[in-house]
């Protein structure tokens, strides 16, 4: 479920609970971290990771990208609406929309998705030398930035 008012997550059955910044900080630096509370010990990966450790042995592993979310069809249309906005051509609308990106504590999914769209555009308009898309793209940036319950280290 996916709702926010005044751009406030209420805490409802319906709505995951909200993460601290410091806890989203511990979760990306160490992943592997939830593995050693008691409910991963006595579950049957938390043995296969336990029998895992004592092995002394050396191996080669292959990290897999992050996998992007599915995205709501609000979320799908929010997304559409912020990156229209924030490239366009009214103003009006592109501080609503950065001012959105720069508060909504409801980002989390679309992260992944903001982050290729603002390095796919920096790519292509570089190249084309349009700097005021360019400067739109920094603003997004300075938004997210700016957004306190996010968490940008892994992106």
């Amino acid at each position: 479920h996916w709702l926010a008012i005044d751009g406030v997550q209420p805490a409802i059955p319906e709505n995951p609970p909200p993460q601290s910044k410091d806890q989203l900080v511990a979760d990306s630096v160490d992943p592997a971290a939830k593995l050693k509370s008691g409910d991963a010990r006595d579950n049957k990966l938390g043995t296969v990771l336990g029998t895992l450790h004592k092995m002394k042995t050396v191996e080669t592993v292959n990290v897999k990208q992050l996998a992007s979310h599915e995205l709501s069809v609000e979320q799908q249309l929010y997304y559409k609406e912020i990156t229209e906005a924030c490239v366009g051509s009214d103003e009006a609308r592109r501080a609503e929309a950065l001012q959105s990106l720069a508060c909504d504590p409801g980002l989390h999914q679309m992260l992944p998705r903001l982050c290729t769209f603002i390095a796919e555009g920096v790519r292509v308009n570089v190249v084309q030398h349009n700097l005021a898309i360019l400067i739109y793209l920094m603003r997004m940036v300075k938004s997210l930035l700016e957004n306190q319950t996010l968490y940008l280290e892994k992106y």
